[in-house]
């Protein structure tokens, strides 16, 4: 989360109560929960990644709901039409 921490600042990286949730990791796919005054600002300091552990990578958003319960469902409702392709 770096990243985030160099495009917001440390104040605004603070408000923003940037929380990866590990357990709804899996696959290189996982869950980011933030203030959602800060939606817009995350995504871009998320996109502005291209290394993870020395790895080149490219960190996309997929879902972005107004609650964990409603992201939780896209996002399961999306890796099972993944699993489906």
């Amino acid at each position: 989360m770096d990243s985030v921490l160099s495009f917001l600042g440390t104040l605004e990286a603070g408000k923003a109560s940037l929380m990866f949730l590990s357990d709804k990791y899996s696959n290189n796919s996982g869950v980011i929960k933030t203030n959602h005054k800060f939606v817009d600002k995350v995504r871009t300091a998320l996109a502005l990644i291209s290394k993870i552990d020395n790895k080149d990578a490219i960190v996309r958003t997929r879902v972005v709901s107004g609650t964990l319960k409603k992201a939780m469902s896209k996002y399961i409702i999306m890796k099972k039409q993944e699993a489906e392709a």
